[in-house]
């Protein structure tokens, strides 16, 4: 990503309009992986912002480190476990696990999910 398209989504995360904070957050979701300590900042002031989807987009994107025992990661933690009976939902906790690191947990909860009658 060019520095100029990271400066526009570092900017985007202050926006007025929640819908911009919300996708900028997800947006910057490759950058915090690799990491990269500006974009990480800004997604951390998002766990904190008042719409519970903006705080959702950045726990999403901080997942790998979200610390599940504050606001924005007691809501992600929640929202994973409500979808679990989609297989939408179930692999989108499989992706949580394996970028936490809790491999066998994710591969008995995708086994599953292959075996699950279509």
């Amino acid at each position: 990503m060019s520095r100029g398209a990271k400066a526009v989504l570092l900017k985007f995360t202050r926006d007025h309009d929640p819908l911009v904070r919300g996708r900028a957050a997800r947006a910057l979701e490759r950058l915090a992986s690799l990491p990269d300590p500006a974009s990480i900042h800004s997604l951390n002031g998002l766990l904190n912002d008042p719409v519970r989807s903006v705080r959702g987009d950045a726990a999403w994107s901080l997942r790998r480190t979200l610390d599940t025992n504050g606001v924005a990661g007691r809501d992600l933690l929640r929202d994973l476990r409500l979808n679990l009976d989609q297989p939408q939902g179930v692999m989108r906790h499989g992706v949580f696990l394996l970028d936490r690191g809790q491999v066998a947990e994710a591969a008995r909860l995708l086994q599953a999910l292959s075996a699950a009658p279509r």
